[in-house]
């Protein structure tokens, strides 16, 4: 096992180990691709299971990120069950001027709250280092605190909750209907997605080049919960150390 220089303890979720890669080019004629997609998952032995899908679409100047919880069963009633924090890092500045909820890529609202949106749930934050996740990676979305997000990163920018409250605003597994036997707690089923209207710079060289890599998940409402953290590779989003089976996809299209 590696140092632990930041305390933060080896927390990943232990899982048989594979990994899978695909390319698919899908071009037409003459056409100049105008969106690019990564997309990974990963199951571990525990039951938890992760997926994401990154979309750069350069003829609107977005970047679309769909977080999904594929875990087979519901465990209603367990905090460590809801899908609530990804991690990533971009060779492209992630600075963005507008954010939006995809409801195509987001799964029903279960239970009730003040709020009927992700965006009243979840923070965004940059410039993250060591210090702040035990992953390293430099972006950060999340429904909990974790000790990282405060309520000046809540996505709807009006400050309110006042804070990411726990597992609160998570993703559920396909299959769930409640949590906790009550409905009184605001969580979504199976996937949210978040479509970011990008500064004018993240497409200044194309598409060409484009890589989010370190992608990191996380359950739960702190890093003591469990994280599926694949280990790097040289290339897009990283292999599958021992967070399970990683498939990981790469595609471009023509408009």
């Amino acid at each position: 096992m590696a140092e632990d220089p930041k305390g933060f303890g080896d927390r990943r979720v232990c899982a048989r180990y594979g990994f899978a890669a695909l390319a698919a080019l899908a071009l037409s004629s003459g056409a100049m691709a105008t969106t690019l997609e990564y997309s990974v998952s990963i199951e571990a032995d525990s039951g938890h299971a992760a997926s994401a899908k990154f979309t750069a679409d350069q003829s609107d100047q977005t970047v679309s990120i769909r977080i999904s919880n594929i875990m087979d069963e519901a465990y209603d009633s367990a905090d460590s069950r809801a899908l609530t924090g990804l991690f990533f890092d971009s060779n492209r500045d992630f600075t963005w001027n507008a954010v939006e909820v995809v409801e195509s890529g987001t799964g029903d609202m279960v239970g009730s709250g003040d709020f009927n949106t992700p965006i009243e749930y979840w923070a965004y934050r940059d410039e993250l280092s060591t210090d702040d996740t035990p992953f390293g990676t430099q972006y950060g979305l999340g429904a909990a605190g974790m000790g990282v997000f405060n309520h000046q990163d809540i996505l709807s920018g009006n400050g309110s909750p006042p804070l990411p409250n726990g597992i609160n605003g998570g993703i559920l597994s396909p299959t769930a209907e409640t949590y906790n036997n009550q409905n009184q707690t605001p969580m979504w089923r199976e996937s949210i997605e978040f479509r970011f209207f990008m500064d004018e710079s993240f497409f200044a060289d194309g598409l060409d080049g484009i890589e989010f890599s370190k992608v990191r998940f996380q359950f739960g409402s702190g890093f003591n919960e469990p994280s599926l953290v694949p280990l790097p590779a040289p290339v897009l989003m990283g292999a599958a150390g021992l967070a399970g089976v990683v498939a990981i996809r790469r595609r471009r299209s023509a408009a």
